[in-house]
């Protein structure tokens, strides 16, 4: 017994520091501050962006969006990369937002195409600038992991939806559904998924002013400890913005 507890305790344990959904210029300011003054405390090895990092609200509904939204791309996109910039991450995920960059890209509409082009071209020098990995948005191949455990953005939405990502992939941490939270899935060798919430001023995203699922969203993120190679592991643990503010461990 005493082999095999001395043998865990010299694994080599290293930090990470994990947020989602900051959504650009909808993002909260506090939660911002936030969770970059927990980061300077907390001074992680990995630090991670698991996407929607920008919003791109004008490019939704294939394009057709920017008839009638009031934002400004060009603010939305300074506000996502600032942010980035500011977190400096080693890995960057693309979110569902994102992806609709190279979506509109084959757009027919020349000028739709053009412009998702220098969004795309604009992005790519600022994840070279950070020399960070930026990780496509795909089911399949969109997961990158550390210790034992995979992150990634996030794909399927529902009640269940946290569970169906652990049962499809193992353990994982992932952004997506704006609602922290952690739960255990029905595998047999056992597999917890965890959420990290959003970073978003949650009272302007208009677009689920009338969804009830939006009454569950919150701030917060994931913080832990991963060791790699023989005995891998990562422990997770989740923080969440409580009704009257922000309580840190640190």
């Amino acid at each position: 017994m005493k082999k095999n507890w001395t043998a865990k305790t010299n694994r080599k344990w290293k930090r990470f520091f994990a947020v989602g959904c900051s959504h650009g210029h909808l993002a909260d300011p506090n939660a911002l501050d936030t969770v970059l003054d927990f980061k300077k405390r907390w001074k992680p090895d990995l630090t991670i962006h698991l996407g929607d990092f920008l919003d791109l609200s004008p490019m939704m509904m294939n394009g057709r969006k920017a008839e009638t939204d009031g934002s400004r791309l060009a603010d939305d996109f300074v506000a996502g990369v600032t942010f980035l910039e500011q977190l400096e991450p080693q890995l960057i995920f693309a979110g569902n937002h994102e992806d609709r960059i190279p979506k509109l890209q084959e757009h027919s509409n020349s000028i739709i195409s053009y412009a998702a082009e220098q969004v795309g071209l604009e992005l790519e020098k600022v994840v070279r600038g950070l020399k960070a990995e930026y990780v496509p948005y795909d089911i399949q191949s969109g997961w990158r992991e550390v210790g034992d455990t995979r992150f990634g953005h996030g794909y399927m939405f529902s009640e269940n939806a946290l569970r169906d990502h652990a049962e499809l992939v193992g353990k994982c941490v992932i952004a997506h559904l704006h609602k922290p939270g952690q739960v255990r899935a029905r595998r047999l060798e056992g597999a917890t998924g965890v959420c990290v919430g959003t970073l978003a001023n949650i009272p302007a995203m208009a677009y689920a002013k009338t969804q009830k699922s939006r009454c569950a969203w919150n701030h917060g993120f994931v913080f832990g400890e991963y060791c790699e190679g023989k005995g891998a592991e990562t422990i997770s643990w989740l923080i969440e913005k409580g009704t009257n503010g922000w309580r840190l461990p640190i």
